[in-house]
């Protein structure tokens, strides 16, 4: 549950109860603010008594301003109680006085404020607080006024820029109070501020209030209209299954998601995200288009990956590592790590720029089937495949800066498919490597072996001596420095029977 405000409630004059509101029946916090005027001024004045309220939470004093013969005092009960008819009443025995109260709900049971900062002014603003920083993502901010006027009251006129008026007291005869709120998504420098065109003098204070650290399901989480969300500034851990299904539906912390069950986003632009790691132990289904699995640290899924509309997407900032299959099934679908892509299933890219790629290394260990121009699978390190790469498309590439590597067989069957390897390693296939179309290439900057055969046109560098042939050969190319094909002295014709295999080719003097 996201952070936010909940009821409020008012009241001016000294003794004075609030009018009745429905709070939540337990979890909440409260936060009061207090004002108090002196015409003697506050030295050697105690704080007045706390204030209470019908449910009988007890209230501590978390923030404090004095100007002139002004006191601004902020007040919180942490977890408390609510319920039906939840009033306040604010304990100033003096002819002035001021109260305002808002219901927190999801946040923090214990410690729940982030820090807070104070200010005042003369005239009618705007009133700042200075600047503090918070300590945790998500937190809410909620602004503290206590103003007083000369004669007619127009109460607030401005919050700060991003900033929403939750309530205020504005009366003719007596100081006044007013809460405003946001909610931020990120920690950093904090400050806000009041306006009231009457007013002479205000007091205002910030304090950040903590959400909740953890959301958790154990049954099924269901998220089936329209931006709903699932969120949490910690973890969020699900041991269901997560169904995303309708557009903007989001499942998100700013620590860690676990999902013990299958997440499915159903609708455009669905999200299962964190800042820390994203886990699925069954599949992670994303159906429809802009639907992302993401996460700033690693994506592990233990089931099935299925991308089945354009552009979904399932990246990581550290690792992706699926071991079941991966089907990227429309073009622009997308699997990628800065670090390293492991899938230990099939990957299988099926329609036009979808892609698989990681920054550092990629590994499969079963088959990668590319069936549509221009998907790619490619990495930064190493390729590695355990089992069959089919390459099935016009522009189709399996691509690495280091290392190629196949133990079953490569077949490349369209126009401008590529599988290479541009670092100083070797790319070798121990199984069949079939390059089926023109200008089909295999190739390496170190060498490339295949120790089942090669069909069709091979590019081989100058430090390569041996070709293994299987059907028909139709053009060899070799590196600069090899300039001809020269048979031994004593051999003039080269002939060869069917189980001859291997031609042998020696640099010119």
């Amino acid at each position: 549950m996201a952070i936010a405000v909940g009821a409020t409630a008012s009241c001016n004059g000294p003794g004075v109860t609030t009018g009745a509101v429905t709070t939540t029946a337990s979890g909440s916090s409260f936060a009061v603010v207090t004002g108090e005027y002196r015409a003697a001024g506050f030295s050697g004045v105690a704080d007045i008594t706390a204030p209470s309220d019908s449910k009988g939470n007890t209230y501590t004093k978390v923030s404090q301003v004095v100007s002139g013969s002004y006191r601004l005092t902020v007040w919180v009960a942490t977890n408390g109680t609510g319920g039906s008819s939840h009033t306040w009443t604010n304990h100033d025995t003096k002819s002035y006085g001021t109260l305002t109260a808002a219901e927190i709900t999801g946040g923090a049971t214990s410690s729940i404020t982030d820090g807070s900062n104070t200010g005042s002014g003369s005239g009618t603003g705007p009133w700042s607080t200075a600047s503090f920083t918070t300590a945790n993502a998500n937190d809410l901010l909620l602004g503290f006024c206590v103003y007083d006027f000369p004669s007619s009251n127009s109460g607030i006129t401005a919050v700060a820029s991003g900033y929403t008026l939750q309530h205020d007291t504005p009366t003719s005869d007596d100081i006044c109070s007013a809460i405003s709120s946001k909610v931020v998504s990120a920690t950093g420098a904090q400050t806000t501020s009041f306006t009231s065109s009457t007013a002479n003098i205000g007091l205002v204070s910030l304090v950040a209030f903590k959400q909740a650290a953890a959301t958790g399901a154990t049954g099924s989480a269901a998220l089936t209209d329209s931006a709903d969300t699932l969120a949490s500034s910690g973890t969020v851990s699900v041991s269901g299954s997560a169904a995303l299904t309708d557009s903007a539906d989001a499942l998100s912390a700013a620590g860690s998601v676990a999902v013990t069950g299958s997440a499915a986003l159903g609708d455009s632009q669905d999200a299962l995200s964190s800042s820390g790691s994203v886990a699925v132990t069954a599949e992670a289904s994303l159906t429809d288009a802009a639907d992302t699995l993401a996460s700033a640290g690693t994506v592990s899924i233990t089931g099935a990956g299925a991308l089945t509309d354009a552009p979904d997407s399932l990246s990581a900032a550290g690792s992706v590592a699926v071991s079941g299959a991966v089907a990227l099934v429309d073009g622009s679908d997308a699997l990628t790590a800065s670090s390293s892509v492991s899938v230990t299933g099939s990957a299988s890219l099926q329609d036009s720029g979808d892609s698989l790629t990681a920054s550092a290394g990629g590994g499969n260990f079963a088959s990668a089937a590319l069936t549509d121009s221009p998907d790619s699978l490619a990495a930064a390190g190493a390729v590695i495949i355990a089992a069959a790469l089919a390459v099935t498309d016009s522009l189709d590439a399996l691509s690495a800066s280091g290392l190629v590597a196949i133990t079953g067989q490569a077949v490349l069957s369209d126009a401008g498919d590529t599988l290479m390897a541009s670092g100083s390693q070797v790319a070798p296939i121990t199984g069949i490597a079939a390059l089926l179309d023109s200008p089909d290439v295999l190739t390496a900057s170190g060498s490339a072996a295949a120790t089942g055969g090669i069909e069709s046109v091979v590019q081989l560098p100058a430090e390569v001596r041996s070709i293994a042939l299987v059907a028909e050969v139709r053009a060899a190319q070799f590196g600069a420095e090899v300039r001809t094909v020269q048979p031994p002295a004593e051999r003039r014709v080269a002939s060869f029977q069917s189980e001859t295999r291997v031609i042998t080719f020696e640099a010119i003097a």
